[in-house]
């Protein structure tokens, strides 16, 4: 059975499949992209439409977006249900408030940062 992969809203040359990998339509051949770690535990690769922009971009974001055919509205986030921030199979993503998202973390005993409840600078 062939994997489906949906193409991203914006960045037309890029899809995923269900399981958060990430594709390359660029020069008529689909190809898997290695992705880079961020500092922060996630996935990550820059994608770009060429002549306009490129930016980096988390692959749980960008695999969300493909998945559910919408850019990620300001303001919110995606959540990795199971708590492992390399896990972007689309039925571990859900969006979320940046408070839900703290919570969530809290509860969890995985928050980082500022955001956490033991740090100096907490700030929920």
């Amino acid at each position: 059975m062939a994997t489906q992969i949906k193409k991203h809203p914006k960045f037309k040359e890029y899809g995923a499949d269900i399981d958060g990998n990430i594709y390359s339509f660029k020069s008529g051949k689909i190809k898997q992209l290695i992705v880079g770690n961020h500092k922060r535990g996630y996935h990550q690769l820059r994608v770009s439409i060429p002549k306009v922009e490129s930016q980096m971009y988390l692959v749980h974001r960008l695999a969300y977006e493909c998945w559910t055919e919408q850019m990620i509205p300001d303001g919110l986030q995606i959540n990795h249900i199971d708590n492992c921030k390399t896990n972007n199979h689309i039925d571990n993503l859900e969006l979320v408030t940046d408070y839900e998202n703290k919570q969530k973390g809290i509860e969890a005993g995985v928050l980082y940062g500022s955001a956490n409840p033991n740090h100096p600078f907490y700030t929920l």
